[in-house]
């Protein structure tokens, strides 16, 4: 994975609420970027209060919802095209049944049989299904990084 971002620590000062209050500091985690230094993400200036929360949250926003593990399935994926063209006339064929409820998880366990990779066949069937392999051709003609 490529780190084009990191997480830094600050200090957040809190004033008393009360005149039975201390004023207090609190530390925060924001999501800057490695080069420039610029804030990327800082949930809307309050700031994450773990370091591990601010990853997830970035994670979360870059791969637009998908862990990381089904973003590799979708362009394990998009780099088998007869694998995807098994699948579509699987789709074909049984898209006139009418308990056809799509591709099973076992026609996507039977496909990773031999392979050695680092996803489920879950995750490969939510790839599939969310049509990931596709949108990753789309960004790359755009210019944008998959």
């Amino acid at each position: 994975m490529n780190n084009d971002y990191r997480v830094e620590s600050y200090s957040v000062h809190k004033d008393p609420e009360t005149i039975y209050d201390l004023a207090s500091e609190e530390l925060r985690y924001r999501v800057v970027d490695a080069i420039t230094g610029k804030v990327l993400d800082d949930a809307q200036g309050y700031g994450y209060k773990s370091a591990r929360k601010a990853h997830a949250a970035w994670n979360f926003k870059r791969n637009g919802g998908y862990s990381q593990s089904v973003i590799t399935a979708g362009k394990w994926l998009e780099n088998h095209p007869a694998i995807i063209k098994e699948f579509e006339m699987i789709c074909e064929i049984n898209l006139k049944e009418p308990d056809f409820k799509g591709i099973t998880i076992d026609s996507f366990r039977k496909v990773l049989e031999n392979e050695s990779i680092s996803f489920t066949a879950a995750d490969l069937k939510k790839a599939w299904e969310k049509g990931l392999y596709v949108e990753s051709k789309r960004k790359k003609l755009r210019g944008e990084d998959w």
